[in-house]
């Protein structure tokens, strides 16, 4: 009876240290997708995001150079979309919340068509194939997020 009380406890007091783990880990991720998320820097993002695709995809010099350059057009031109629509939420003429999430959307659409049009241009197919797959991974990924915080 002794030896199954005190298993039980050790199992317990397992179980408990494993949560507290899992909490911080949480933690963890959720100050740096604010920090990513916070950071406005064109550049810095463009950075980030170009020395991922190289990492991913093996880009050579000139590519990682033309990468950067499509990225930082791209952040700098959603930041002013950014601006933009803070603009329209603050702005108490605009009521129509569903019209601003309608603008949202195909503003977002837009943007993923243009970079991949561009970066079709830089990357070999293969490359290219690579980065729509992992894509379409990280997209799945997003969708299961969503759909477990709902």
């Amino acid at each position: 009876m002794k030896k199954l009380i005190l298993i039980l406890l050790s199992f317990v007091a397992f179980n408990l240290g494993a949560q507290e783990k899992i909490e911080v880990k949480r933690e963890t991720t959720k100050k740096s997708q604010q920090k990513l998320v916070q950071d406005d820097n064109p550049k810095v993002l463009a950075k980030t995001e170009t020395r991922k695709l190289s990492k991913e995809l093996n880009l050579s010099a000139e590519q990682q150079q033309r990468v950067f350059d499509i990225f930082l057009i791209h952040f700098e031109e959603e930041l002013k979309n950014k601006e933009k629509i803070k603009k329209l939420i603050a702005s108490k003429n605009s009521n129509n919340k569903n019209e601003i999430k309608q603008k949202i959307a195909k503003q977002k659409n837009g943007n993923k068509e243009t970079i991949n049009t561009k970066l079709k241009e830089v990357l070999t197919s293969e490359q290219f194939k690579n980065y729509q797959n992992k894509r379409k991974v990280e997209e799945k990924n997003r969708q299961k997020k969503l759909s477990i915080k709902n």
